[in-house]
């Protein structure tokens, strides 16, 4: 009965050992050193190049609606999750950067959905049930 046990126990040992291995061989970690530009003298180095700058987005305004341009950000846009009356018709527009501008783009289907939100809007107000309902019929 002992030398079952040690048995398994030596076996157990080995499969946790090998799973081990190969879990931690499965992360790479790199460490690197910050350049500070200050030598080993305490001097600055002034011969370092700058950080690169990250490029600039071009993206729709304002996150929600219909009434929407095109717009360059330092960083990307973080918009909330929340829908707004309309927004399905966004899905046909879009922000291209042409010679060096940031441009909206709007296809005809586009157009003919924010023509048909508009109507639903008049023919809905305040009914948002309505409004929900004449949209699905706008993106179709």
């Amino acid at each position: 009965m002992k030398n079952r046990t040690a048995i398994i126990a030596t076996i157990s040992i080995g499969i946790l050992a090998g799973l081990t291995f190969f879990i931690l061989s499965q992360y790479h970690i790199e460490i690197t050193s910050q350049d500070t530009g200050i030598s080993d003298t305490g001097q600055t180095d002034d011969t370092r190049t700058p950080p690169v700058q990250t490029a600039q987005n071009c993206s729709l305004t304002p996150c929600h609606g219909l009434d929407i341009s095109c717009e360059l950000t330092d960083g990307p846009v973080a918009c909330d999750m929340m829908y707004t009356i309309g927004d399905n018709c966004r899905q046909y527009a879009s922000c291209e950067v042409t010679d060096g501008s940031c441009t909206l783009t709007t296809t005809s289907r586009f157009d003919s959905c924010k023509s048909c939100m508009e109507r639903c809007q008049q023919s809905f107000g305040n009914d948002v049930t309505g409004l929900f309902e004449c949209e699905s019929l706008c993106v179709q």
